[in-house]
């Protein structure tokens, strides 16, 4: 993700019956004035893997060298199925030396940010000097921090599918610039290019290493970079406006929603929203007594990542959840991605 020198390893894969997979590329240098995108180089077919027989899954990759003035990368991985269909993904990333001071640096771009989902991950300092980092490139932190950037979108978000199958949805940049997460105060030291990061981030994500109680104030949260699904679970919060569903929480201040809620504020209306989220009535359990806040995801070890099943294994978003998440996508479809959280 946006090296810049040496080269880029693009990567494809499919399932089904996949006939073969097509990867292209092409280069294109930004203006810094006006931010016009100009290409240097015409589409280019760089790879093709073809195992002359339908497969159920196909891997494809090939690695693109850096070449000097270029700045952006678009990249294609086009499927050809047996039956002649065709399923085709294009998005683009820095590939270079961004032209512009501060302003986030995009390592997975694929709509207009007004019709996307616009994610900036911030690195908290901590994780800059962790381990985990630097052994990736001991001779540079931020080198290790962007291939560590491959891993969270590809291996945490699109490992989801109420996010994989919507990720064209979804546009990731990284702040050229740390800063620092304070979990005693949920508090967050702002880095020197806010004002540029804002333009663009729809949410901002904090990335540390340490463990530590995150949490969410407006659209910025933080999460630690490995342990037991945080970054989902706080993406739910900060874009979908999802709910916690366990006992605890502070549902004083982040109650059950008017519509499309994940929780609901009394027994009887859980049941009467079972069937509009596809669930028994049944399934309606008590998630905390003081505040008298009831869900409808279980919460068994492959129950909802909003829930007590949070870091289980096979814990996934659940239908309440999904249903929330589904209502934000059809908003970001029409133009208003982040509309307040209660429906109209």
């Amino acid at each position: 993700m946006h090296p810049v020198s040496g080269s880029v390893l693009l990567k494809a894969e499919a399932t089904g019956l996949i006939d073969r997979i097509e990867l292209r590329m092409q280069r294109f240098s930004i203006d810094p004035i006006t931010g016009d995108e100009t290409p240097d180089t015409p589409v280019m077919l760089v790879e093709v893997c073809d195992p002359s027989f339908a497969v159920q899954k196909l891997r494809c990759s090939y690695r693109a060298p850096w070449s000097g003035h270029h700045n952006m990368l678009e990249f294609e991985g086009r499927v050809l199925l047996w039956n002649g269909s065709t399923r085709t993904e294009t998005y683009k990333f820095a590939f270079g030396e961004y032209p512009f001071d501060g302003m986030p640096i995009p390592v997975r771009a694929k709509g207009h940010p007004q019709e996307s989902l616009d994610i900036v991950i911030i690195p908290d300092e901590d994780l800059l000097n962790d381990w985990y980092i630097t052994s990736w490139n001991p001779d540079g932190n931020w080198d290790g921090f962007r291939s560590f950037l491959d891993d969270l979108i590809d291996g945490e978000y699109f490992d989801y599918r109420a996010i994989r199958e919507w990720r064209g949805l979804y546009n990731f940049y990284y702040s050229p610039e740390s800063a620092q997460f304070d979990e005693a105060t949920c508090s967050f030291a702002v880095p020197s290019n806010i004002a540029e990061l804002e333009l663009v981030a729809d949410s901002m994500l904090y990335a540390h290493s340490q463990e530590m109680w995150d949490c969410k104030l407006g659209n910025t949260f933080s999460s630690e970079n490995w342990y037991g699904k945080s970054v989902l679970h706080e993406t739910g919060h900060a874009i979908f406006g999802l709910r916690d569903e366990y006992a605890g929480a502070n549902y004083g201040f982040y109650g059950p929603h008017a519509c499309m809620s994940n929780i609901f504020p009394s027994k009887a209306a859980c049941e009467a929203e079972a069937p509009n989220i596809g669930l028994p009535a049944s399934f309606c359990t008590l998630a905390d007594a003081t505040w008298n806040i009831w869900r409808i995801d279980p919460a068994d070890a492959s129950g909802s990542i909003m829930g007590p099943a949070q870091h289980y294994r096979w814990s996934d978003f659940g239908r309440a959840s999904v249903r929330r998440i589904l209502w934000r996508y059809d908003k970001c479809l029409s133009g208003d991605c982040m509309a307040p959280d209660d429906c109209d």
